[in-house]
């Protein structure tokens, strides 16, 4: 818990600096600002009273103190014109998260289970299939994907239509809740799903003779996560929400699947021969037991610590992704800022989007500390 709290600490300094330098690097990027736009049609006096009026004509400084200071208000500050930012990118969150945690969890576990057999079957004609579509996923172009999942929409909306059927547009009927309020629940059941299932095969294993296999808490959790969209009536709502959803959840996959399909298959490539490895085996323990149980338990490690650098760099495609296939998450939504000049606009969507990292980050580290005690050791 000490080790955990400590990275928290350290994440929020980090975080606080990342903030302090967008400020000023936006502000000398973005040329103008939000009154730029308006001098066409209005005078100079007029533009220069509305910069004073809103604070623009004090020097960055000055902005950036007062930016600061209202963004712990728990209203991320305010528009250039005055507005509670935390209003106008609630709505965004809950898309971003669904497409991050949907498409993490996807390319996670196929990504590590394909690396994790292809590395113990060396010299299979699978091997050079893995090899190839290895190459493809880690050097995929993303105008490529972006190309190839636009193209998706029309049949996708065909199965949509015939899937569904009548309910087509289950949303005329939805008063009480909106979509981002269904997409919020739904990435949080899924997550919860999986924690929950994963809690209850850990302690088969502990207490009992059961092994329950990995795939096994993948299924779970997804029926979980199904039965609980239903029983709460938020099925068709939900199920119309996955069919709009799933190119940009197949452009996330798509992007970030071949890096952690690389890094398990390096890595357990490492541990295949260790010491441990061939006691296991000589203990008469399965190849599946000891590939699974204890090669994988190690070799998962380096993949961590990989994901816990790469996730800007995730977050930044996502970004990318969400613009270019017109999902209104916190990628469109910062786009606009940024086309609008606001400038404190901009920073509170930066800010959602270094939070989350940093919330990945630190359960990243969780996770880490869990799978290697040695790392709580002083």
């Amino acid at each position: 818990m000490r080790y955990v709290a400590g990275r928290l600490v350290q994440g929020l300094f980090a975080l606080l600096g990342f903030l302090t330098v967008m400020f000023f690097a936006v502000q000398l990027i973005v040329p103008g600002d939000y009154f730029t736009p308006f001098r066409l049609g209005l005078t100079e006096s007029e533009v220069d009273a509305l910069r004073a009026q809103y604070g623009l004509d004090q020097s960055v400084f000055v902005q950036y103190w007062r930016w600061l200071t209202s963004l712990f208000d728990g209203s991320l500050g305010t528009t250039t014109i005055g507005r509670p930012i935390s209003g106008l990118i609630t709505n965004a969150i809950p898309r971003t998260l669904f497409v991050l945690v949907g498409g993490l969890v996807i390319a996670f576990l196929i990504g590590t289970a394909q690396g994790r057999w292809s590395s113990w079957h060396r010299g299979l004609r699978s091997e050079v299939v893995t090899f190839v579509g290895l190459v493809f996923l880690t050097a995929f172009p993303p105008f490529l994907a972006f190309v190839l999942t636009e193209r998706a929409h029309m049949p996708m909306n065909e199965l949509r239509r015939s899937v569904m059927g009548e309910s087509a547009n289950p949303w005329r009927s939805a008063t009480t809740f909106t979509e981002e309020q269904v997409l919020f629940q739904m990435s949080v059941s899924l997550l919860a799903s999986l924690a929950v299932v994963a809690v209850v095969t850990a302690l088969l294993r502990r207490y009992t003779n059961a092994r329950p296999r990995p795939w096994w808490v993948v299924i779970g959790g997804i029926g979980l996560t199904v039965w609980w969209w239903w029983q709460g009536g938020r099925g068709a709502f939900a199920l119309d929400l996955l069919f709009e959803a799933a190119i940009p959840l197949f452009a996330f996959v798509l992007l970030s699947y071949g890096e952690f399909l690389l890094i398990m298959q390096s890595s357990m490539t490492g541990v295949k021969h260790d010491p441990y490895v061939l006691t296991g085996m000589a203990k008469g323990l399965t190849e599946r037991q000891v590939r699974n149980r204890h090669a994988s338990s190690n070799a998962i490690l380096p993949l961590l610590a990989r994901f816990a650098v790469s996730v800007p760099f995730l977050m930044t495609g996502l970004v990318i992704v969400e613009r270019s296939l017109g999902w209104s998450g916190l990628g469109d939504f910062l786009f606009f800022a940024i086309t609008a000049q606001d400038i404190p606009l901009v920073m509170g969507a930066l800010a959602v989007i270094g939070a989350v990292s940093l919330l990945v980050r630190i359960a990243l580290d969780v996770m880490t500390v869990s799978i290697d005690p040695r790392i709580r050791r002083p």
